[in-house]
């Protein structure tokens, strides 16, 4: 990898929160649906604890395929990141205990770890697109 390649994906990590509103993509028969959803950037993996009877789980349930955008501003200028993957549903107990233990909103939700409406989705990326605010050329990497 080039120099500048590895400071291009590195700008992109530092855009990451622990927790920030993000647009997400899924896919329902063939058609995007995308919504605001507060992902979590936990353990250098990405994360979405939400209803187990939203849409986006029986979506991610019939095609695993996501994006999601995070769009970006800078001195009135615009940009954003998006990133391609797959979205899947965390069964561990251990896992979906971990990052519910790690997540502030998790009570106002969900009783326990065991609440049946409580779904983990791990987001795993495979492509970025970064568009620098203010630039008209995107940068696109392989993760």
């Amino acid at each position: 990898m080039e120099k500048h390649d590895e400071a291009i994906r590195n700008e992109v990590w530092q855009f990451f929160k622990p927790l920030q509103i993000v647009y997400f993509a899924t896919v329902d028969k063939n058609e995007p649906k995308v919504r605001p959803v507060t992902m979590l950037y936990l353990e250098k993996r990405f994360w979405i604890l939400t209803g187990t009877i939203d849409q986006k789980v029986i979506q991610i349930k019939g095609n695993p395929n996501i994006e999601l955008c995070i769009p970006l501003y800078q001195d009135n200028h615009n940009g954003c990141i998006r990133l391609a993957g797959k979205g899947y549903i965390v069964e561990s107990k251990e896992t979906r205990a971990r990052i519910a233990g790690q997540c502030e909103y998790f009570h106002n939700y969900w009783q326990d770890t065991n609440d049946p409406n409580y779904t983990l989705i791990e987001l795993e990326f495979s492509e970025v697109d970064y568009l620098r605010p203010g630039e008209m050329e995107t940068h696109r990497f392989n993760i």
